[in-house]
């Protein structure tokens, strides 16, 4: 992957940058235009929607662009596991802005796990983000979620912002769920 584009993709996302990360999209190569890059990009947008409070002006062209890259994405990586979990994730999290319902989040995480069954991080994203309550499946999400750290010691990374935020719930919720006082004990 060209390296270039990625130090320039991780620039936009430290700064919540999301109309120069679409930019830079689109002046990619085909073959630079991955899965991995459309994901960030993706949550870029998404999260300068959800979390940047643009005026109402911004936020229309954001939502329109994010809507594109997205329909286009999933016309390309519709049978891509990475491409289902990570968006099936943000689904669960920001369904309003895919035009989706929670519960196709939730589809497009388990046709990841039958992609790809001996995949720990797709199953770890399902865990967690499929029932966001913190007292169901307890014991399911410390083992798989201990499993995740141990085989991704790198945290991922290689995801950009997006990893960050995975990781950055996977921790908290194995806190919480790990977390004897949570169960009265």
């Amino acid at each position: 992957m060209n390296e270039k584009l990625i130090k320039e993709l991780t620039r936009f996302e430290l700064h919540t940058d999301a109309k120069s990360a679409l930019e830079l999209l689109e002046r990619a190569a085909d073959g630079e235009r991955t899965v991995r890059v459309c994901l960030r990009v993706l949550f870029v947008v998404l999260d300068a929607l959800v979390e940047g409070r643009p005026n109402d002006s911004e936020e229309e062209f954001l939502a329109r662009r994010f809507s594109e890259l997205f329909r286009n994405s999933f016309a390309k990586f519709s049978q891509d596991p990475e491409f289902l979990c990570f968006c099936g994730m943000m689904i669960t999290k920001a369904e309003w802005y895919f035009d989706k319902e929670f519960e196709d989040g939730v589809a497009m995480m388990e046709q990841a796990i039958r992609l790809s069954p001996q995949s720990i991080l797709y199953r770890a994203m399902y865990i967690v983000f499929s029932d966001q309550r913190d007292d169901s499946n307890t014991n399911a999400k410390i083992e798989t979620l201990t499993k995740f750290f141990a085989v991704y010691p790198n945290k991922l990374e290689e995801f950009g912002m997006l990893g960050d935020y995975v990781v950055g719930i996977f921790e908290s919720v194995l806190e919480v769920v790990s977390n004897e006082e949570f169960f009265g004990a």
